[in-house]
């Protein structure tokens, strides 16, 4: 029992060291002028678009929207932030968000 645990030890080693290996190009290290001219666009930062962008404009009209918070451990978990910003992390980027969101949205 043993030689067959160690033998499927040994072949699974192998395995991850064969998959993990270098896998040969195939370019022999030739850089072609095309090859050149589209590096400098790939350079460019691209930004993601952001998820609240993909929501799309909407105007809730000043509507009041109360969130109950159930959460059994507030003083180790904080979900709802303070009414201004304190310096903390967490409420700060919450209190952020949440701002962020009554602009956006109007309510």
């Amino acid at each position: 029992m043993k030689r067959i645990a160690y033998f499927l030890m040994a072949v699974l080693t192998l395995a991850s060291v064969v998959s993990c290996a270098d896998q040969p190009s195939g370019d022999n290290g030739v850089v072609t002028d095309a090859a050149k001219n589209t590096g400098a666009v790939t350079d460019a930062v691209t930004e993601e678009p952001s998820l609240l962008d993909s929501l799309g404009e909407k105007d809730l009209g000043g509507m009041v929207y109360t969130i109950f918070d159930c959460n059994q451990h507030p003083d180790k978990q904080v979900n709802i932030p303070g009414e201004e910003m304190t310096g903390d992390v967490v409420n700060d980027a919450l209190l952020t968000r949440d701002l962020y969101l009554e602009e956006t949205y109007n309510f």
